[in-house]
């Protein structure tokens, strides 16, 4: 239904997202949405990339990665001067626009690109409400869907829950308060003035051998230390901003 929708920039058809932070500062978000999909009162966002990008719950817990789930935050309070009325934000993916050459036994075998299936060799991949599985894939009934990465056992119920995108509604919304209150902490920070150079460090991974600002952070692992996060599955996130959500 949308495409490029900015909010909070010169011309948008949004307003800024209003946020407060914690500590009672009152924020706003400006940005753009590659893409909106809706159907009825349900929106889902797409963002596209040029290559295989997966959303890492646990990189959305400790503020990593908030882009694409910041989006439907923007819908969840401003898209009823869109539509009229409020939405409910059930999904946000990110879309691979580049496809990897594959090597196949026969050019006869190469998938036709008239086939209606060959869109769906390429999944997008983010975060979806399980309760609304069948409105992305009608012809689901159990096993692995060809639309999502989802997968349905023969109770019915979702399975394999580690490995794919879906999460139950009171954990969808969790993860969104989440979010909500990320933005708000490192807002504060910002604020604070908060600057020093501590890139994080999850098991053995971290930004630093791709990062633009090296030569001006100087960040020396041999004197300074990183900023040490523990890697989560997406059940024990998914748990975690359950438990945190409970406690409020």
């Amino acid at each position: 239904v949308f495409a490029e929708l900015g909010f909070g920039i010169e011309g948008a058809k949004l307003p800024p997202l209003e946020m407060q932070t914690p500590k009672g500062r009152r924020i706003m978000l400006r940005g753009k949405i590659d893409r909106v999909d809706a159907c009825g009162d349900d929106v889902a966002v797409i963002d596209y990339k040029m290559r295989e990008t997966r959303l890492s719950l646990h990189e959305v817990y400790y503020g990593l990665s908030l882009q694409l789930l910041t989006y439907l935050l923007v819908l969840q309070g401003t898209g009823a001067e869109l539509f009229g009325k409020p939405v409910t934000p059930v999904a946000a993916f990110y879309a691979r626009l580049l496809r990897n050459l594959e090597s196949v036994d026969h050019p006869d075998k190469a998938p036709d690109e008239s086939d209606p299936s060959f869109d769906l060799r390429v999944k997008p991949r983010g975060l979806f409400d399980n309760r609304f599985l069948r409105d992305f894939d009608c012809d689901l009934d159990t096993g692995s869907s060809e639309v999502l990465q989802a997968f349905v056992t023969k109770d019915g119920i979702p399975g394999k829950l580690d490995t794919t995108d879906g999460a139950d509604a009171p954990a969808f919304a969790a993860l969104l308060h989440r979010v909500r209150r990320k933005i708000g902490e490192l807002a504060d920070e910002m604020i604070a003035g908060a600057i020093k150079a501590q890139p994080y460090r999850i098991g053995q991974e971290t930004p630093c051998p791709t990062c633009e600002f090296r030569s001006v952070c100087r960040f020396d692992p041999s004197i300074n230390s990183y900023l040490t996060l523990v890697p989560m599955k997406r059940t024990q996130v998914l748990e975690k901003v359950l438990e945190e959500n409970n406690e409020r």
